[in-house]
């Protein structure tokens, strides 16, 4: 079902994960993702990465997003 995913999608991993450590805890994502999935490799951190760097996973989030988001426009003032 995973290759069926219709929006845009990041798949983070981290390095030092030891509850899906590489390569055999990221094989089925990689898989089996769609190919336009964003793959992002995050060789310092562990498991729980906003924990380690919440700062870089703010940034990760946030570029993905407005990448994949339509911009806002100003709406005039009424009246």
């Amino acid at each position: 079902e995973l290759a069926d995913i219709g929006v845009p999608t990041q798949l983070v991993l981290c390095g030092k994960d030891r509850v899906f450590p590489a390569p055999r805890g990221h094989r089925h994502f990689l898989d089996n993702l769609p190919p336009s999935t964003t793959i992002t490799r995050l060789d310092g951190l562990g498991h729980i990465p906003m924990l380690e760097a919440p700062g870089r996973i703010t940034e990760l989030i946030a570029e993905f997003v407005d990448a994949h988001a339509e911009p806002h426009r100003a709406v005039p003032p009424a009246g």
